[in-house]
């Protein structure tokens, strides 16, 4: 009812009607305020609404642009307005194409508005003086307040992880020629073994030959022959002693320069067979008999291996060919031989019903439709289940004193090259097989 009904409704006094009339804008009045206070309210709620919103929109480490469907940009948040380089006004007043390109989208360099699809992400690059890589994910909002659909772009900025990923690389790649240079300082140390254990033995063989003491008697022969009361019954018979003398002599002199010249012929094959690895220049996959790779890297550790009395079996005689980095395999293969050996030395330490003489080493070639399989096994301290789970792991190693080319720099160089390396073992003391699975040449690599 108005407030005019209400005055003239029924027979009223003038006071009545004062009264009334006062009522009725009193209700007013807080009516009003009371609409006032909500809007107030409404309004300050709706600003710390906004508030909230910018502040969360400009706080985003990610780049963030908010455009129309058709591309006009109407929002840019200031991470994106730092990877653009650019201020806030000039960046609302441009357009979605105007910040990227990509060199191999659709053969062309600008990337149109109507090519990106929701929810999809796209490697892409802004057109800022940096050219800074980037990648972009797009999805479609519906704005309530402008009752129409919007496009926003999530950009995050690639170049630090692309770096970082350089970085990466460059330190593994680092790491790798250090595990080439301490494996072939192994190898050289070995080969110096292996040199001093054959003149050691050409020294022995010389010191305690039997000419020295041939030598000897032929001189005490010569003394007697030149004696002036020598008969000849006795002259014949220190002659025929000197011609045995000289022919003994003669027989231990052959001996011994046999020996000396094998012995020699072996420490220039052991020389050989390590320059031939000593190139670290060399990373180019090339076509190689598995049987030579096994020979030389066999030949360079021979001299250890019969110190310990370790029997070598074989079962390689092919002439399978395969495709991969000379150098790496080399030391791949000669990590492999070393720690046979060690893992006998090491079960000849703590296996009391194990002792020198005992230990085997096994090398066996086979192969598959694309791989040729090198396994070597031994029978040497075997592995732990828990330790079998981590040896390929950077860093970890179960020996007191670790160097060279070991399995973890193995096992990155096997899978740079399109390969793999197992390891199996049953257990302690019941030895362990590392196979190598290496990709085999087809003649048209």
């Amino acid at each position: 009812m108005s407030l005019q009904g209400e005055v003239l409704e029924g027979e009223c006094t003038m006071e009545d009607k004062v009264q009334l009339l006062e009522s009725a804008l009193e209700r007013e009045i807080r009516a009003r305020e009371y609409l006032e206070s909500v809007l107030e309210e409404k309004t300050r709620n709706l600003f710390l609404s906004n508030q909230y919103y910018s502040s969360m929109f400009n706080s985003m480490k990610n780049g963030v642009i908010v455009a129309s469907l058709s591309g006009d940009v109407e929002n840019v948040n200031n991470s994106m307005l730092s990877m653009l380089e650019s201020n806030d006004a000039i960046a609302i007043n441009s357009h979605i194409n105007d910040f990227f390109r990509h060199p191999n989208f659709k053969g062309r360099s600008d990337v149109r508005i109507d090519e990106f699809q929701e929810d999809q992400d796209y490697e892409l690059v802004l057109k800022n003086t940096q050219e800074t890589p980037v990648n972009c994910t797009v999805s479609r909002i519906k704005n309530n307040q402008k009752k129409e659909e919007q496009l926003v772009f999530v950009v995050t900025d690639m170049s630090a992880s692309k770096k970082a990923g350089k970085e990466k690389a460059a330190l593994q790649e680092q790491l790798i020629k250090k595990a080439y240079t301490d494996g072939l300082a192994e190898n050289a140390i070995g080969v110096l073994h292996n040199i001093g254990n054959v003149l050691t033995a050409i020294i022995g063989k010389v010191s305690h030959n039997e000419c020295a003491e041939s030598l000897q008697k032929l001189e005490v022969l010569l003394t007697k022959m030149s004696a002036t009361d020598l008969s000849l019954e006795k002259a014949k018979k220190v002659i025929e002693l000197s011609a045995k003398e000289m022919s003994s002599i003669k027989k231990n002199s052959s001996e011994v320069n046999g020996f000396i010249l094998e012995k020699s012929n072996h420490i220039a094959e052991v020389i050989a067979a390590q320059q031939r690895y000593a190139n670290l220049k060399s990373d180019i996959k090339s076509h190689l008999t598995i049987k030579a790779m096994i020979d030389d890297c066999l030949l360079l550790h021979e001299e250890r291996m019969l110190k310990r009395s370790i029997k070598v079996k074989r079962n390689d005689q092919s002439d399978l060919k395969v495709f991969i980095e000379k150098n790496g395999l080399a030391q791949t293969i000669s990590n492999l031989v070393v720690n046979a050996v060690e893992s006998i030395d090491e079960r000849v330490k703590k296996d009391p019903q194990f002792e020198v003489g005992l230990g085997e080493v096994s090398v066996e070639v086979s192969e598959s439709e694309k791989y040729v399989h090198l396994k070597v096994h031994d029978n040497g301290m075997g592995i732990s289940e828990e330790n079998l789970k981590k040896l390929f792991d950077f860093g970890f190693s179960t020996k007191e004193r670790d160097s060279g080319f070991g399995l973890h720099n193995c096992a990155n160089f096997m899978k740079k090259q399109d390969g793999e390396i197992r390891l199996m073992s049953e257990g302690v003391f019941k030895g362990a097989t590392c196979e190598l699975v290496i990709p085999k040449s087809t003649g048209n690599d």
